[in-house]
């Protein structure tokens, strides 16, 4: 599932079959088929500083301009196009001739235009052309505006330029043009869909039909800007994607020259999803193998929303999705459900579908439906009303794992997760009334024992408040989970799994609830020797809440070729302490394995090996100095594998030094007032490289810096604490002259102001008056908050301090 956290809602899938248009960009950048080829291979670089200085007066000298100037009186309407063909040594060539000829010798040619795109900027246009016999692809041809305006589509025109090739595609470089009067030709799009490969189509006006769009990148985009992801939306980049068409995947582009931003074509892209069938139209460029230039596409209709064309849709109208069943709680009082649906993209919630009793048996767990309804709103809940569905029956089963929102529940970006299926650890009860009870019958205390009420508790975690519920008709009165909240106490530590319900803000329907008597802290040995890659690593007691995943990336098996093979992992973790616990192995392909194991100790290794069979893997305790030598190294340094510290909040701040008096720190100590700063570390010379975690405190050499030098627009630093939930905090400032001061009870780090927010930005205004500094909330979605999250991804504390456990 793409359960990555989104800064920006997918795009809305827009259907397109319309012709694009030139535009102003001036480089064009052909990707490698793979990421793995070098970025230093592009072409347009050297030609966007060579194709202005080397001819730029030659074309218009050459042909053009001269013709009309040398007969006006004698044939004005004829000489243009008879003189250049009367030179000596400008024969023009049949193709089969052309293709025949030498590489970097001159040729002559006439074949129709069939596009060019035209770069003011650089007075230069690429133009496709074609004859009845096959196809040619001019490379930045020098040219003035008036000129370029002649090339329109069919008109037939004379060149003379050099056969050269680069990369595979053969073209000519540094042609002049005459325009050919009374000829035209277009040239009917030639079907490669079973011959795409084939070098005989190159440059020649094409369509492709039935591709599939496959991912263009390891985290599943359907697309990127620039052929390396590097661009953004709003820039005019290249669009690069990927398609598989007999077996094979072959990357596509959409170049901004030729169809820029907000044509068609380019708007059409920025919607694909991955698994659409695709028709396209374009010319057949070649960079080390086909790769064609996209003008036109035509997606065909699934019949059915993709979850990006869900979220964009408006409220209240009709919308038709597939996801599959997570949760179905029917109700024959009233002969409805309501349901949890979930696809590799989002999840879904159907608001009391009315359905028989033999309709609900159908929504198993699992179960791919199609749904017809409304999309709608209450309290902040998207959900579908409405509804009616259909069981598509030739649909694989998908069953969702559960996303850890510990840190995330009181986020911004928490709302990007509703419906979904969730996990909370590390999560303290707090007393649901002033009474001090631990949880309610109904929300308001207006239930009792017996009545199949609703409950309601409620939980810090990370200092944050939040009220979760046990709803009756999904949990009822007798089951585990219902049983487990009636038997909760204040201050318990609790870990649940549940659905992400909203009302007026994130509250969780808990499906399953742990209790946790103590948390243990293990350094592990991990080999991955399955021969397979591996996407899941959850490890956790048997019978508790499942979570979290390991794994930041996929985890390479030990044959796998690659140079950062990482198959022998060290990791230190925190769970509850348990006699018996659980892996979950998740393949690449979408497996799942589990495997139980006992009398779990420090410095375990466990081997998954020989295979997908947990009967062959192996968990023994690691005795070899070498091993146990780094193991005591990651559990002596206590930062866990999944950045999970229960007990503890985790505060990320944005930090600016900024002081008038222009003095450097050298010293910065953040703790809870009244706390010891001597057992946290100081941040300054604390060094992060970008392989192994956040850049924080470096130098422009990649040193840690052992001076913070001020400045407005200085160096930013961006990071996170771990330290006690506490109401108000201090932070300690050593300066390059031996002076200090202390910025004391700093409020609102953890527990919220009257206006809902958190301090997170701290900025020294001066060296001697600690009131100048200036303490808020910074909610920039481009500088601040996306770097703060960084960090807290990361996972490495801006002083190196974790707790013990």
């Amino acid at each position: 599932m793409k359960k990555t956290l989104a800064l920006v809602l997918a795009l809305v899938m827009i259907f397109s079959l319309t012709a694009c248009g030139g535009s102003n960009n001036e480089t064009t950048a052909p990707a490698p088929e793979t990421t793995t080829q070098a970025p230093e291979a592009t072409k347009e670089p050297e030609a966007t500083t060579e194709a202005p200085t080397e001819a730029p007066t030659e074309a218009p000298t050459e042909a053009p301009t001269e013709a009309p100037t040398e007969a006006p009186t004698e044939t004005p309407t004829e000489e243009p196009t008879e003189a250049p063909t009367e030179e000596p040594g400008k024969t023009v060539m049949s193709y089969e001739e052309f293709m025949a000829a030498e590489m970097e010798t001159e040729v002559t040619v006439r074949a129709a235009v069939q596009f060019s795109a035209y770069a003011p900027a650089y007075n230069n246009t690429s133009v496709f052309l074609a004859d009845e016999d096959g196809a040619y692809y001019l490379y930045r041809m020098n040219v003035t505006e008036e000129e370029a305006a002649l090339l329109t589509e069919g008109t037939m025109i004379e060149v003379t330029g050099y056969k050269t090739e680069w990369s595979g595609l053969v073209e000519i470089k540094d042609a002049t043009f005459t325009v050919v009067e009374g000829e035209t030709f277009v040239a009917e799009a030639l079907d490669v869909s079973e011959d795409f490969a084939n070098e005989a189509n190159m440059s020649k006006r094409v369509v492709l039909k039935g591709a599939t769009v496959a991912p263009a990148n390891e985290e599943g985009a359907a697309f990127l800007y620039n052929w390396d992801g590097s661009g953004a939306e709003g820039s005019n980049n290249d669009l690069y994607f990927n398609v598989e068409l007999g077996g094979e995947t072959y990357t596509l582009t959409v170049e901004s020259d030729e169809c820029p931003e907000g044509s068609d074509v380019y708007t059409a892209v920025t919607g694909l999803t991955v698994g659409q069938t695709l028709n396209l139209e374009g010319f057949l460029y070649w960079y080390n193998g086909p790769q064609m230039h996209v003008h036109k596409l035509e997606a065909e209709d699934r019949g059915y929303m993709t979850f990006a064309q869900f979220r964009e849709a408006e409220m209240e109208t009709e919308v038709t999705i597939r996801g599959a069943v997570q949760f179905s709680a029917y109700a024959p009082d009233y002969g409805n459900t309501s349901v949890y649906l979930a696809d590799k993209d989002g999840a879904y919630y159907l608001y009391r579908m009315n359905v028989t009793e033999e309709e609900a048996a159908k929504l198993t767990e699992g179960t791919v439906i199609e749904v017809k309804g409304y999309k709608t709103e209450w309290s902040g809940l998207v959900e579908i009303k409405d509804a009616t569905f259909t069981v598509l029956e030739d649909e694989d089963s998908y069953i969702d794992l559960p996303i850890d929102m510990s840190d995330l529940l009181g986020s911004a970006f928490a709302d990007q997760f509703m419906a979904q299926r969730v996990i909370l650890r590390g999560a303290k009860v707090t007393a649901a009334n002033d009474d001090g009870a631990a949880f309610l019958y109904n929300w308001d205390g207006s239930g009792e024992a017996g009545a199949n009420n609703d409950l309601y508790f409620n939980v810090e975690l990370n200092g944050l408040p939040f009220t979760l519920t046990v709803e009756s008709d999904e949990c009822p009165e007798g089951s585990d989970a219902y049983t487990g909240v009636t038997n909760l106490k204040v201050d318990d530590m609790v870990e649940l799994e549940g659905f992400l319900y909203w009302y007026n803000g994130p509250q969780v329907h808990v499906h399953k609830i742990y209790a946790v008597e103590n948390y243990v802290a293990h350094p592990f040995q991990l080999k991955n020797k399955t021969g397979v890659t591996l996407v899941g690593a959850y490890f956790y007691p048997d019978g508790g809440v499942i979570g979290p995943n390991l794994l930041q990336e996929p985890w390479l098996d030990k044959d796998n070729p690659s140079e950062d093979n990482n198959y022998e992992q060290y990791v230190y973790l925190v769970r509850p302490e348990a006699e018996q616990y659980n892996w979950l192995i998740v393949t690449e392909d979408g497996q799942q394995i589990n495997w139980q194991v006992q009398d779990v100790k420090d410095n375990f290794e466990f081997s998954f090996k020989k295979g997908l069979d947990p009967e062959k893997w192996e968990a023994s305790l690691q005795e070899e100095a070498e091993d146990v030598e780094k193991l005591d190294e990651v559990k002596a340094l206590g930062r866990t594998a999944d950045g999970f510290y229960p007990g503890y909040v985790k505060i990320g701040l944005e930090l600016k030094n900024k002081t008038e008096e222009e003095l450097g720190i050298t010293g910065l100590y953040l703790y809870e007032t009244g706390g010891d700063r001597e057992q946290y570390g100081n941040v300054i010379g604390k060094m992060r490289d970008a392989e192994n975690g956040f850049e924080l405190a470096v130098d422009d050499n990649g040193e840690p810096l052992s001076v913070w030098e001020p400045g407005k627009g200085g160096l930013y630093l961006f990071a996170f604490f771990i330290r006690p939930a506490a109401e108000t905090y201090e932070v300690y400032l050593e300066f390059e002259d031996g002076s200090s001061m202390t910025v004391a009870e700093i409020p609102n780090l953890v527990y919220p102001s009257s206006a809902g927010t958190l301090n997170n930005e701290l900025s020294f205004k001066s060296a001697t008056d600690p009131d100048a500094t200036k303490i808020q909330y910074d909610d920039n979605m481009e500088d601040a908050l996306p770097y703060i999250a960084m960090s807290l991804i990361f996972g490495y504390s801006a002083d190196d301090w974790y707790p013990a456990y």
